[in-house]
């Protein structure tokens, strides 16, 4: 469904009907009514305008991610992957960035543009109150930042651990529908990509499927 709104979005602009970079609500329509149609299934078109959203910021962040050095595009998966020690800076880098954000954000709450001094007759009651909140906001930062780097820590392991290589194996060589010299080359494609490999063991059934008609079409090019 996905896929169809991009495509009919795109052959939209191409008819002009995106002026000022604002479709048409005509456009959202045609989306909805083509969905519909072909996957009986009934949305609205401000469900087509939200998800189109969705698919911009994750774009934007493909966009950011790509253009940093020691990140490459891998055709096959189409995904992006990096060293472990790159994808760990890079991480860390954003959760400073996140507790940052949080802590500034969390300043702006209890520091108002427009605060004055209070009269010394209001220091005994709102100046508890004031240090009550400051002690719970302050216990807010500390738990957000245990949560950020617990992910950090999680995805820092997964890429300094190593990938099992008997299992990869005995996961690739079970799978139907595909001779044993293909299935072969597949399992030393991801020996020889480790991140692709890890990657691999963890997919579903179906992605796995994906990655190798993906992996068939590149071999045959």
């Amino acid at each position: 469904m996905e896929h169809m709104m991009l495509e009919i979005l795109a052959e939209e602009v191409k008819l002009g009907n995106r002026p000022n970079n604002n479709f048409r609500p005509s456009s959202f329509t045609h989306v909805v009514n083509a969905i519909k149609e072909k996957f009986g299934t009934s949305y609205l078109p401000d469900h087509v305008k939200n998800h189109l959203r969705t698919v911009r910021a994750s774009w934007s962040t493909i966009v950011v991610i790509h253009g940093r050095s020691g990140f490459s595009w891998i055709e096959d998966l189409k995904m992006i992957i990096a060293s472990p020690s790159v994808y760990h800076d890079y991480i860390l880098f954003d959760v400073d960035v996140a507790v940052n954000n949080i802590t500034q954000l969390v300043m702006q709450k209890e520091i108002p543009s427009s605060h004055t001094s209070s009269p010394v007759t209001n220091i005994s009651s709102s100046g508890a109150k004031q240090h009550r909140k400051r002690n719970r906001n302050s216990d807010e930062i500390e738990k957000i930042s245990e949560k950020l780097g617990e992910v950090a820590a999680a995805l820092t392991k997964l890429s300094a651990s190593k990938l099992d290589v008997s299992s990869l194996y005995h996961e690739i060589m079970k799978i139907k529908g595909y001779d044993e010299e293909f299935l072969t080359s597949v399992f030393d494609h991801l020996v020889q990509n480790e991140m692709l490999g890890k990657s691999f063991i963890v997919k579903s059934d179906r992605l796995r499927l994906n990655f190798l008609e993906d992996f068939k079409k590149q071999r045959h090019t």
